[in-house]
């Protein structure tokens, strides 16, 4: 068994509230939201050529959401702060956790789950670097 060690910073934001979709009316307001809180983890875009995107929202309701569009709408809304240009993302994984159940850790942090004590729903934000 290798073990592997990687130098990569990977940058991460919570978003506290219910994730809103690019389709929505009020896309425009929570995309500069998302802007505004990620404005202060990231100090300018990342030079990296490529990165990944993770995104892991943890929701209180029970229903159809299509987190596609959500990652869409926060996509939009780093732009420029996270990455220069969307173009950079090379990997998007968008998962949706229903906390009213009983649920598997999502392979990652244990930071995932920190801000559940805190706030019933909320997007939690993962950039970083890839090699190509």
């Amino acid at each position: 068994m290798t073990t592997r060690i990687s130098h990569i910073p990977e940058y991460r934001v919570v978003v506290p509230g219910k994730a809103v979709s690019f389709r929505s009316p009020n896309a425009g307001a929570y995309k500069r939201r998302v802007a505004m809180l990620a404005r202060r983890v990231f100090a300018r875009p990342c030079s990296q050529e490529h990165v990944q995107f993770l995104i892991d929202y943890f929701h209180a309701d029970r229903r159809r959401m299509d987190v596609d569009n959500i990652a869409k709408a926060v996509m939009d809304a780093l732009n420029a702060i996270a990455y220069r240009d969307d173009r950079q993302v090379r990997v998007v994984h968008a998962q949706a956790h229903y906390t009213g159940d009983t649920f598997v850790l999502p392979e990652g942090p244990a930071d995932l789950v920190k801000p559940l004590a805190m706030y019933p729903e909320y997007l939690f934000l993962r950039v970083r670097a890839v090699s190509d």
